[in-house]
């Protein structure tokens, strides 16, 4: 969790940062500043005044940041306690963007959806190491699809669509593991130390260290040994990680194979900015020339806002699937709101997808 100075926590919002209202109660904020209050009342310049209230934020200065906030207009943001992200967005892309309104609010239902399942998941209990595996991939999977709406939302459709990697990386993961739970929970668990040892066995393989390296990783391998001594026999392939299978092989497992080729590749064509994406990054003008952009722009974002909600949805049913949460329906609706939304804004903003 995110913090402003030491200890006022954050969660992150798009385009905003939400400060809990039991914490602003809490936190000790004094002093004024008329310099930045100023900025808020300077008609020309909006994204000093966010910088400036980012700047009292930062200083921890809540009558300050109740006063920009209130004097910006909005006093539903002041009592919120909602302040503005210290970035700006172009407003033809706003504009723009205003169009997939209808794409984003499923993104948003799905996130809450999955909020729901982790909160069930939290009530009944995690009784086992695969309950416990399940929930710790559904709830980074939720961060995950939240960073990649986020980045749609501000006009990184390519950087969004290289997340989807991840989000398919955890539904082939949670499938994979439900095909035998019990053996392949704990390998998952046990990987954790045994990666550190072997990662640490690698560096110590390089015949060259900077002077005090190899001293500092000697010990470090020596200190994980004795906790990985009595399994490193079940991960024979340091290459394969904790399935001992490539993720090819996974997905075949499950049965996504053809899925892995159709999608996986490109998701991570994006990740290492392959030339095969050079598409992605170039913008059509209407005078026939091509323009590599590199700011907020609308290319890639609807098909990566589809994607990642779409296998969001899938890691949400196969784990509902597996615990019997009483959430398929819901996932199932939503599923099908997003294919005819994606339908719908095909049809009557084609120029939105890439």
């Amino acid at each position: 969790m995110a913090t402003f100075g030491t200890d006022l926590p954050l969660t992150s919002g798009l385009g905003f940062c939400i400060i809990p209202e039991s914490t602003l109660a809490q936190s000790a904020f004094q002093g004024t500043d008329p310099e930045i209050f100023d900025l808020l009342h300077a008609k020309g310049n909006l994204e000093r005044a966010h910088n400036g209230f980012w700047r009292a934020a930062c200083s921890r200065n809540y009558n300050l940041c109740q006063s920009l906030i209130k004097s910006g207009g909005s006093y539903a943001m002041a009592t919120q306690g909602i302040c503005p992200a210290p970035f700006a967005l172009p407003v033809e892309f706003v504009n723009q963007m205003q169009r997939a309104n209808d794409l984003f609010e499923v993104g948003d239902k799905a996130q809450k959806l999955g909020q729901d399942i982790i909160e069930k998941m939290n009530t009944n209990g995690i009784g086992s190491e695969y309950v416990f595996v399940a929930n710790f991939v559904l709830k980074k999977a939720l961060k995950t699809m939240q960073s990649a709406q986020i980045l749609c939302r501000c006009g990184y459709g390519s950087d969004s669509l290289s997340l989807c990697a991840v989000l398919f990386e955890n539904l082939i993961d949670l499938l994979f593991i439900s095909q035998a739970p019990a053996r392949r929970s704990r390998r998952f668990c046990q990987f954790e130390t045994v990666e550190k040892y072997l990662q640490a066995k690698k560096v110590l393989s390089q015949k060259r260290l900077p002077k005090g390296r190899r001293k500092k990783y000697t010990q470090y391998l020596n200190d994980l040994h004795p906790q990985v001594k009595g399994i490193l026999k079940y991960f024979k392939d340091a290459r394969k990680g904790w399935s001992q299978k490539s993720l090819f092989q996974r997905a075949q497992a499950v049965k996504a194979g053809l899925v892995y080729q159709e999608l996986y590749w490109v998701f991570c064509a994006h990740k290492h900015t392959l030339p095969m994406v050079a598409s992605g990054l170039v913008a059509n003008l209407s005078n026939g020339y091509f323009l590599q952009t590199y700011g907020p722009d609308t290319k890639g974002v609807c098909d990566a806002a589809e994607q990642s909600t779409r296998l969001f949805l899938q890691i949400c049913l196969a784990v509902d699937m597996e615990f019997n949460l009483s959430f398929r329906d819901a996932v199932t609706q939503s599923s099908t709101k997003l294919q005819s939304t994606v339908e719908d804004l095909r049809k009557a903003q084609p120029d939105l997808f890439s």
